[in-house]
């Protein structure tokens, strides 16, 4: 009889390499067309809309049913390229907005809400320089 059980030995070995395997995972967010080259002085706007309709997925130990939502969301951007000492550059802010119609029965009794939001957004990652 061997002096480790197999399956023993290989949870210890599964243990040990879980213990001492790979550090922290890195990535790197990029998005696309990020360093596009684009000649300096540029200007870009951008606008969308959104239109979403349905029933809402609740918990179900709350007391609501038969919820249902409207999203409607959008939003204005506006970007530049610039020159910064040489390398060339992008700042923009953007604008989004989203308002939410729901109506449900919250215990029996017919209930509604409606919530919007609009505010300034200046993109921290935005203003970045970009290697030519």
């Amino acid at each position: 009889m061997p002096l480790f059980p197999r399956h023993a030995l290989l949870a210890a070995v599964v243990l040990a390499l879980t213990c001492v395997g790979p550090g922290a995972a890195r990535a790197q967010s990029l998005e696309p067309r990020a360093y596009s080259n684009s000649p300096v002085g540029t200007n870009f706007l951008v606008a969308g809309v959104a239109y979403s309709q349905g029933d809402a997925a609740l918990d179900p130990s709350l007391p609501i049913e038969d919820a249902n939502a409207k999203v409607y969301s959008g939003y204005v951007g506006y970007a530049r390229t610039l020159d910064l000492w040489g390398q060339s550059g992008q700042i923009g802010l953007l604008v989004p907005g989203a308002r939410v119609d729901a109506n449900g029965l919250v215990e029996g009794q017919a209930k509604s809400v409606s919530r919007h939001q609009t505010r300034l957004w200046i993109p921290g990652s935005a203003l970045r320089a970009a290697p030519e």
